[in-house]
């Protein structure tokens, strides 16, 4: 693989004319005199910056795609789940809060006291 990007590398460069590549000579000739510690700190501060890639795992066997994507499926099956629950509760809590206001609400005549009391 590394052998096949040189070769290509060296055959872009043989279709660029010779007029276009320059080297700047001032680059060239100078040195890095930087500590071994500090070009460790930059390297720590650049990996630190990178965002983490997520590591995946070759999985061997058969159908290893489908079971991908029925793992997919499955993750995607309970958030949907689990968003549905807080939903339906988050109904139910505003449900409740209306009843209460409108008992709250609610005056009592002085015809209450004739009505029949129903045990709950």
């Amino acid at each position: 693989r590394k052998q096949r990007q040189e070769w290509e590398v060296k055959s872009l460069l043989e279709k660029i004319p010779a007029d276009l590549i320059t080297l700047d000579p001032h680059i060239i000739g100078r040195v890095d005199d930087a500590s071994k510690d500090t070009l460790e700190k930059e390297k720590l501060e650049t990996q630190a910056n990178t965002t983490v890639r997520k590591i995946k795992l070759k999985q061997r066997g058969r159908s290893s795609a489908s079971k991908l994507s029925t793992k997919k499926q499955r993750k995607k099956e309970i958030t949907s789940r689990e968003y549905r629950r807080q939903q339906v509760s988050e109904d139910h809590m505003k449900i409740k809060k209306k009843t209460r206001k409108f008992k709250i609400e609610r005056k009592k005549s002085i015809l209450d006291r004739f009505k029949s009391v129903s045990k709950d």
